[in-house]
């Protein structure tokens, strides 16, 4: 995973964060941003970097495969895990904004 994003750009080099999350509630139980499948968290840490500020008013939520997230040794600061195969209905709802960047290129149907 490390591999594929050495030298190329992520999505938070092109996405308007700033005018497209301007008016995010900040009320406790918000979800700003939900990456579905994200294995490690490389895009929630790095969208906490840049976007302190932005990330910091509502909850960022990393949701991978259980065995994935046992995996993890990060403690990822500011992050929730929750294990969740996205096979299965969505457990968090109203969220902001979803992450879903590799899913459709590696599951499509064999028929």
């Amino acid at each position: 995973m490390r591999g594929r994003k050495d030298g190329t750009p992520r999505w938070l080099d092109y996405f308007p964060i700033q005018t497209q999350m301007a008016d995010l509630s900040t009320a406790k139980d918000a979800v700003t941003l939900v990456d579905i499948g994200g294995n490690l968290g490389h895009d929630l840490k790095l969208f906490r970097e840049r976007w302190p500020g932005i990330s910091g008013k509502g909850r960022v939520v990393l949701m991978d495969l259980p065995e994935v997230l046992r995996g993890n040794g990060d403690p990822l600061v500011g992050i929730e895990k929750v294990e969740y195969d996205f096979f299965t209905p969505q457990p968090i709802v109203g969220t902001y904004l979803s992450f879903l960047f590799l899913l459709g290129s590696f599951h499509y149907p064999l028929t």
